[in-house]
């Protein structure tokens, strides 16, 4: 069975743009929701809420990268780039939200460029569906390369003669993978209960760490979290662009907000629920983002201690400064890998939806085989 019922991008670009012609263009016919349960809407608000707070995954993400931003910027990245972030991204989500409210559709962002753009549609639509398929690739990349590295790092830790290799983070990154990849293949419906068992783990070990860290951990000055700005550390010396260095690992999780709206065409009352639970998403974990790093800043400890971090990942120098015994420690860096492992399952089912909806209006090379379902893998 093929799908691809869209026009090809690629037809005579002399025939005058109509929005009728437009609509056909970008037309995706309503029996591929219900025809053998290809797109059919199946995930209730509930669903769709805990699966765009899991996806982000903000505080877990930052946690593990924020050796990046300590390098970069330092505390001022961390504390004044996670308010920057999060306020951008909430404006983002509002204005996307509008958006989806009208036309909830799997495409989204390509797809609304090319029926509103007041000039060029066609080539905004092509435009945009580039960067946001490329863009979603690459956060697909970035998730399992967190696993990895989280994982080395807990080796580390506990096996002090362990030398991570290059090779080995590309073999823990494979390994992630393959989970996630399977199951948007054959079991998409498991990403109902998993949304449940990972919303709940996100909020509940958001909690615990932050209470061990404020109970254990000795405080820093205010001048360190809220004056301090690295930028002789990493090589770059303009102040300006070590802080925006060190905004970039902040802002990759909290950006990621649109991906509910690749689910659109599977969610029940899209028009209602998908905004709902992409403006609900981004403004919980912006809030849980930052009051998380505020704590981490605040009990950061000895720098010694997180600068000679097992890994190089600086989370597990500050559980270390805080608790000093590496079983807990372990216990909450493995709470993030968690989190970030059930968001892999997220990242994976947006982005092959958002592929497959871009290849069937052509906008992809080999779009005729990547737009080509098979019953069974149904997605």
């Amino acid at each position: 069975m093929t799908v691809v019922e869209a026009s090809d991008l690629s037809t005579d670009s002399k025939q005058p743009y109509t929005e009728q012609r437009d609509e056909i263009i970008f037309h995706q016919t309503e029996s591929h929701s219900s025809a053998g349960g290809l797109l059919e809407g199946y995930i209730h608000l509930l669903a769709i809420i805990n699966f765009g707070f899991t996806l982000q995954a903000s505080w877990e993400a930052s946690g593990l990268s924020i050796q990046f931003s300590l390098l970069n910027g330092g505390p001022a990245s961390l504390i004044y780039g996670s308010l920057l972030a999060g306020s951008g991204s909430c404006l983002i989500a509002l204005s996307l939200a509008e958006m989806a409210s009208i036309d909830p559709v799997v495409g989204a962002q390509y797809r609304w460029s090319a029926q509103f753009a007041p000039m060029w549609p066609r080539f905004w639509g092509l435009f945009q569906g580039w960067m946001t398929v490329f863009a979603w690739i690459t956060c697909a990349a970035a998730s399992p390369a967190y696993l990895a590295f989280g994982t080395q790092a807990l080796i580390a830790l506990n096996k002090p003669s362990y030398a991570p290799q290059a090779w080995h983070t590309t073999l823990l990154m494979c390994a992630f993978i393959i989970p996630p990849f399977v199951a948007n293949l054959w079991f998409k419906r498991i990403l109902n209960w998993m949304e449940t068992v990972g919303a709940i783990g996100h909020g509940a070990f958001w909690v615990a760490t932050m209470i061990a860290l404020g109970v254990a951990g000795s405080r820093s000055s205010n001048n360190f979290v809220w004056g301090t700005l690295t930028h002789d550390l990493s090589g770059w010396t303009q102040p300006g662009v070590a802080f925006g260095i060190g905004l970039l690992p902040i802002a990759f999780p909290i950006t990621a907000f649109d991906g509910v709206l690749h689910m659109s065409k599977e969610v029940k009352r899209p028009k209602l629920n998908v905004p709902r639970a992409m403006v609900f998403a981004v403004v919980l974990n912006s809030v849980m983002q930052f009051i998380w790093l505020l704590v981490v800043m605040y009990r950061f400890g000895d720098p010694e201690v997180v600068a000679n971090a097992p890994g190089g990942i600086a989370i597990v120098g500050v559980y270390m400064n805080a608790t000093n015994s590496k079983p807990i420690t372990t216990l909450f860096v493995c709470f993030q890998l968690i989190i970030l492992f059930i968001s892999l399952f997220n990242i994976f089912a947006s982005v092959a939806r958002l592929t497959w909806a871009f290849s069937q209006n052509n906008g992809l090379p080999l779009s005729v085989f990547f737009s080509y379902v098979r019953g069974p893998f149904s997605t």
